[in-house]
């Protein structure tokens, strides 16, 4: 669907592959493998793509059919996205409005290790105020950081770096490929990674064995 929406959006504004190359950043082969079908695009770059065709992300991937981009405002203490000047909550309008982005939400069990930050491991859209310093998001598929209260499908808001304070929680990949959040600490010979639920036991790993993908900044949760 990626490719088919490309090439329709680069066609509509008459570019040829050579110029959106250049637009883009990369080489004219790259966009004729995008076209078809033979590689995807990293988050950063689907969002550059995005952004110069004022279109949704959503609507690259093929998960929307309406290209039109619209704003959305979360009037503060609500939870609730809305679009702006529009109000539905009993003294919402006394609240001030924070701008909000959205941000990918990966799944943490890819089809292999490289392909986390691929498109087709998009598994949702999370909404977040506009100034949040994170890039992406992962969605809880266990109990093993219970004790942090971050619970089974909550949503966990990562900013990308490989660095982190001893105590931080961060997302790993360990040596069986597998994506984790632990709260991480360093040791004279590699990292510790520990969970917060006793029925799950801390993991020495050395430095090379282990990648830090980012870390933990924010958890969101659905009130039930």
């Amino acid at each position: 669907m990626f490719a088919k929406k490309l090439r329709e959006l680069r066609e509509r504004e008459k570019l040829k592959q050579e110029e959106l190359a250049k637009i883009l950043s990369v080489s004219p082969s790259t966009i004729g493998m995008y076209e078809q079908g033979r590689r995807q695009p990293d988050h950063e770059k689907l969002k550059q793509i995005a952004d110069y065709f004022k279109v949704p992300i959503d609507y690259l991937l093929g998960r929307t059919d309406n290209p039109t981009l619209y704003s959305n405002s979360v009037p503060q203490g609500t939870g609730k996205s809305k679009q702006p000047g529009h109000y539905d909550l009993e003294g919402s309008k006394n609240l001030p409005l924070v701008e909000v982005k959205k941000i990918p939400i990966y799944s943490l069990t890819p089809k292999n290790r490289e392909e986390f930050f691929a498109p087709d491991n998009i598994i949702g859209w999370e909404p977040v105020p506009a100034d949040t310093l994170a890039n992406f998001a992962v969605r809880i598929e266990d109990d093993s950081m219970s004790g942090s209260r971050i619970n089974k499908g909550d949503r966990v808001i990562i900013r990308e770096q490989n660095t982190f304070s001893d105590g931080q929680a961060v997302l790993a990949v360990i040596p069986d490929g597998s994506f984790v959040i632990r709260k991480a600490k360093k040791t004279n010979d590699g990292i510790i990674l520990y969970p917060e639920n006793k029925n799950y036991q801390p993991e020495h790993f050395s430095e090379d064995e282990i990648e830090i993908i980012g870390i933990v900044v924010q958890v969101n949760f659905d009130y039930i």
